[in-house]
């Protein structure tokens, strides 16, 4: 379902879509928010929605009720009935929301509920939370309220059912108690924002009032948080205990000077200090201070900190993990292997599929046959290997010859599919495989070259090298000069990739132009730098996955491989600075953001996510770059991978296609990138993200 506020969808209020959800639900039900500002009250009782926005910063759930509301029989709506959410369901999930409360400030209309969340197995990602005083409550209610008969809201007079809440890279801000409630929550790289209070006051707010119940080993754990704010220096509280045994640990956060130096309040309770656990490890920043903090509060121990983990805080007795939650639904298998196994089912012949105009020998099958070697070198399922020898078979010929190609094209792109070849000379023994392989060679040897030896991209692009090329030719050609002892080819393949960065490389962002013309004959190219204008996600992608690739044959004592691994670190910065904040994704045109028109693209994203990924895995780079792989793993499942009612995932956003030159002519402009479709499922896309799946799971064990 599709909600729009501008008519463009099914419904254009969010809770028309809940509403078609019956009570007893059983599937994942996913609602699609598109931009713009919902002012709506929610209430949502059925288990397994999911309510997926494209944006946190465009697409805005508000709603302005508050404690000092009076209904119509004069009854104030107290805290709990002052919602602009509640969720009331298990196996809820929320992505790229911003849940608001826009009352107004706490000694004006006192609480002011942004989200009310009371359901186990909830999972928030790349969500805002914005209010003043009590913005998030993690249900349920305590036993008793202190000061009055009753509660009130929608779970007045319910049975306590304590659930688990997950919320990760979400922003949360408030000033008075705007985290508090019962659950068991972890907040993982979220941003704590305490706003400034009352002026003049001495304390401006307290993060946290837990009030979790007595004999729970966990209450509230911020890891890898930050926490900043406008509130003056030492005005905020860590937290004050709601209820007795509040629980609440920081771990390895960072803590801004607003933080007082003591942390924690006791709210008047002196007999609190006994009974509540409140605890740091590994935190920094000026807020940080052990030494000043309140003798009640604890430092953990290494080994204390180290069982502080989501999934161990969370897993409860049905082994819940939210790290696997896609949409809410715990796949029963790794990523790699579901989609690999999906495709499979859906495209037999990857030569067969859609988009493609006839079957050929081209480098889109190469993609996704890599992938599946990979797949088969890691599980040992003979199902890969299959599949691989199948799809080449239809090509390679008893004498070696390929089917479709022609070696006097000198089309760089025809080189790809080759990579196979070696597995199955190795497998089989079939000497086709190895002929085959010979005739690539062949060409390269042959091939029209730039002045200084870099590859034509084709007979057709005369002096003009692109940066997939680099892909396309150099990890076959390292694999042929290790598994036929042809070492002289190192030096041509360190030629290619070190020639195409100097000649790409813009020096103001680091970042590499798709093409480049030796004879700035091209009217894309830059009559000084021969370079095309931008800067192509899914073309610096390409040339990311050559170095990584190439880097698993490369002696390790060859003269230029430091030299290579020093550009692949600086590239890998320049990548991670135009990383998207939000989704963890990159832009179809790298460095040109929300501009109009512009686009999180899945290609470019789950090449850079491999890249980076297996990068820190094989020590290149450092856990920056592990870091930046992770989010883009993680965006790329929350926006893109889908699931259809018949069961198979797919993968959507990939642009179909992108070049320079030509007829019509592509002159490589901002509005020519944009202007290109996407589809789901094509192996540019589909391939790299098995490939950063499996290097993301190597971390993962």
């Amino acid at each position: 379902m599709i909600v729009a506020a501008d008519g463009s969808g099914d419904f254009t209020r969010i809770q028309d879509a809940i509403d078609q959800v019956p009570a007893d639900n059983r599937e994942r039900v996913i609602i699609h928010i598109k931009p713009g500002v919902y002012k709506e009250k929610l209430n949502i009782e059925a288990s397994y929605i999911s309510l997926r926005g494209e944006s946190a910063s465009s697409t805005i759930l508000t709603y302005d009720d508050y404690a000092r509301k009076t209904f119509s029989n004069g009854e104030p709506y107290h805290t709990f009935n002052s919602y602009t959410a509640f969720i009331g369901a298990n196996d809820f999930t929320a992505e790229h929301l911003t849940f608001e409360n826009s009352a107004g400030p706490g000694e004006s209309v006192g609480q002011a509920v942004a989200a009310y969340v009371d359901g186990d197995r909830a999972s928030f990602r790349h969500c805002r939370f914005i209010g003043q005083q009590d913005t998030l409550f993690t249900g349920p209610l305590p036993e008793v309220p202190f000061d009055r008969p009753t509660f009130g809201g929608p779970r007045e007079g319910a049975p306590r059912v304590y659930g688990r809440q997950y919320y990760e890279h979400c922003y949360i801000e408030g000033n008075v108690d705007f985290i508090f409630g019962s659950a068991t929550a972890v907040f993982r790289q979220c941003e704590i924002f305490s706003r400034q209070g009352k002026p003049g006051a001495d304390t401006h707010g307290w993060i946290t009032a837990a009030s979790t119940p007595q004999g729970a080993r966990y209450g509230y754990v911020f890891l890898n948080c930050r926490l900043t704010g406008d509130a003056p220096a030492r005005s905020v509280y860590l937290g004050r205990p709601w209820r007795a045994h509040a629980r609440t640990v920081f771990v390895d956060c960072w803590m801004g000077g607003h933080i007082k130096a003591e942390g924690w309040d006791n709210w008047s309770k002196p007999e609190s200090e006994q009974t509540a656990f409140y605890a740091e490890s590994g935190c920094s920043g000026p807020g940080a201070e052990p030494d000043g903090r309140v003798g009640w509060s604890r430092r953990l121990t290494k080994e204390e900190a180290d069982s502080y983990t989501a999934a161990s805080i969370l897993r409860g007795p049905d082994s819940w993990n939210p790290s696997n939650v896609e949409g809410g639904n715990i796949l029963s298998t790794v990523w790699s292997v579901a989609m690999s196994e999906s495709f499979m089912q859906q495209y037999p012949l990857v030569s067969d599929m859609p988009f493609q105009k006839r079957r050929c020998w081209n480098y889109e099958n190469g993609c996704i046959l890599t992938a599946f070697e990979h797949m088969w070198r890691t599980t040992g399922d003979d199902r890969y290997l299959r599949y691989i020898q199948e799809n080449m078979d239809l090509f390679v010929r008893e004498d070696g010859s390929i089917d479709t190609y022609s070696l006097n094209e000198y089309n760089v792109d025809m080189i790809n599919q080759g990579k196979s070849l070696f597995l199955l000379y190795e497998q089989t023994g079939q000497d086709k495989y190895r002929k085959a392989a010979e005739r690539l060679v062949t060409q390269l040897k042959g091939h029209p070259r730039t002045r200084e030896g870099g590859l034509w991209h084709k007979k057709i692009y005369p002096f003009q090298m692109w940066l997939d090329g680099v892909y396309m030719t150099s990890p076959f050609l390292a694999q042929y000069a290790q598994a036929y002892d042809e070492p002289e080819w190192f030096d041509d393949i360190a030629n290619e990739i070190l020639l195409m960065e100097r000649v790409s490389r813009s020096p103001h962002t680091g970042l590499l132009y798709h093409g480049w013309d030796e004879s700035r004959e091209e009217r894309w190219s830059d009559p000084v730098t021969g370079c095309s204008p931008h800067f192509w996600g899914r073309a610096v992608g390409w040339y990311m996955m050559a170095i990584v690739d190439v880097l698993d044959f490369l002696p390790e004592d060859h003269s230029q491989r430091g030299q290579i691994i020093g550009i692949f670190h600086r590239l890998s910065k320049a990548i991670v600075r135009v990383q998207d904040e939000e989704s963890g994704l990159w832009y179809q045109v790298m460095d040109q953001g929300s501009r109009e028109g512009n686009y999180l693209e899945a290609s470019g994203s789950a090449m850079f996510t491999y890249a980076l990924a297996k990068g820190a895995n094989q020590g290149y780079l450092e856990g920056w770059a592990l870091d930046a792989a992770l989010r883009g793993h993680e965006g790329l499942v929350a926006r893109y991978v889908e699931k259809d009612e018949d069961g198979s995932l797919h993968l959507n956003g990939i642009c179909s296609v992108a070049g320079l030159g030509n007829t019509p002519y592509r002159d490589g402009s901002y509005e020519y990138y944009i202007s290109e479709p996407t589809r789901r499922d094509d192996p540019k896309g589909f391939a790299p993200f098995v490939l950063a799946c499996l290097e993301i799971e190597k971390r993962q064990g």
